[in-house]
């Protein structure tokens, strides 16, 4: 005859209630991360200009994708003839918000093949070879710098609270050699990417051969009027 203990229903309790937190936990990440759309949607903030130099911003990690729209409202103020372009992260996450990458560095990868089509299709167009700039912030800071790494056709970058990214062939890249132009900004009391990350990003890139401005401030994980002036500022020459 089994007999009765009453600590075994609360022992398998104590094991089986993360077992299921796990498994569930897993099966969110596994769905979030192949929630990804095959292409991305563009918002456009300027009309379109078949042949004119072009500005591509890309949001942050759980922004979303229209979250840089107004930024691209600001600088094209400053730049008369210049095509402003916000694409939408491909991978959705929970509500509105989107992502570049979610888990792996595959998913860094695939971004830049999106974007780097939509960047195909502006040259096709007409746009001139070395007259994309493409600008970031946070996640898409970094993501910024790896079309500047990966794209030939883009002529400039725009680094905004960002940091670098391993595992998606950088390190060989820049032993390479590159030239493109980077603009990188910083808050010091940025507590979501620390301030390190963007000095790293910047001697990463400097050492490789980049010509890069390096703007700090003392804010947090923010773009502040200021640093809009200075990407302002950066974009008009890069585009002209």
């Amino acid at each position: 005859m089994e007999s009765y203990d009453r600590t075994q229903p609360r022992t398998r309790s104590r094991l089986l209630v993360p077992l299921i937190l796990l498994v569930i936990g897993g099966a969110l990440i596994w769905l979030v991360s192949a929630w990804a759309e095959d292409e991305l949607d563009v918002h456009r903030v300027t009309a379109e200009q078949p042949g004119a130099p072009a500005l591509i911003l890309l949001h942050g990690y759980g922004a979303p994708g229209n979250d840089l729209v107004g930024l691209g409202e600001v600088l094209s103020e400053s730049l008369p003839g210049v095509q402003v372009l916000v694409p939408e992260a491909p991978f959705r996450l929970v509500g509105s918000g989107r992502a570049w990458y979610v888990e792996s560095p595959g998913e860094a990868v695939e971004s830049r093949k999106l974007v780097g089509q939509l960047i195909d299709e502006l040259v096709a167009a007409g746009t001139p070879r070395g007259k994309v700039a493409v600008v970031g912030f946070s996640q898409g800071a970094t993501m910024a710098v790896d079309l500047g790494l990966f794209h030939p056709d883009v002529g400039c970058t725009g680094a905004l609270s960002g940091r670098p990214l391993d595992g998606i062939g950088w390190r060989p890249r820049l032993a390479q050699g590159v030239s493109v132009d980077v603009f990188v900004a910083h808050g010091r009391k940025d507590r979501t990417i620390a301030f390190s990350d963007a000095v790293a990003l910047a001697d990463m890139l400097e050492s490789a051969g980049a010509s890069v401005t390096f703007a700090e401030f003392g804010g947090a994980h923010e773009i502040p009027p200021a640093i809009e002036d200075q990407v302002g500022e950066f974009l008009a020459t890069c585009l002209k």
